[in-house]
């Protein structure tokens, strides 16, 4: 049970370089793991199940790693913008960047999260452009810090942890 275990957080390990965008390298050796796990079973239905179980387990790691990574990374992008207003911009192309990052994994997103969250998100980054659009950096900020919460809110209900 605990070598199983220990090949599917592996498994999840090996996976995630990929998608966090460093080597693609570990990509086909991250199945190993689980072929290993998957050879010690036999045929039967309920060996079959057992092994799902297994493989859902290091799924679900995996999503939990890329979702947190991708907030990481749109946080990142809004200590950007607030450093563009701190100089004395409107950090518009900062927030340019932002919906960039924000836009390209949201098919995904809509399959693993829920929606109400995405939308929220989505509603107080669009009211951030429109702030930054009409100059109003005072305003601005109370909003980008909401965003920030979101995305935090966003990573923790993807987290393994004991209230998820």
């Amino acid at each position: 049970m605990f070598r199983r275990f220990a090949a599917v957080i592996l498994s999840a390990i090996l996976l995630s370089p990929g998608w966090l965008g460093m080597t693609g390298m570990t990509l086909l050796i991250g199945f190993v793991p689980l072929l290993w796990v998957s050879a010690s079973y036999d045929d039967t239905r309920r060996s079959w199940w057992g092994m799902f179980g297994w493989a859902t387990l290091a799924f679900v790691l995996w999503n939990a790693a890329w979702v947190t990574d991708r907030c990481g990374e749109w946080t990142a992008a809004l200590d950007e913008v607030e450093a563009a207003l701190a100089q004395g911009g409107s950090g518009s192309a900062q927030l340019d960047a932002l919906t960039t990052l924000w836009q390209k994994p949201q098919g995904y997103l809509h399959i693993v999260i829920s929606h109400e969250e995405l939308d929220e998100a989505e509603a107080l980054l669009a009211q951030a452009e429109a702030m930054a659009a009409q100059g109003d950096s005072q305003s601005l900020y109370p909003v980008l810090a909401e965003l920030r919460g979101q995305f935090q809110l966003i990573a923790e209900t993807q987290r393994i942890s004991a209230k998820n």
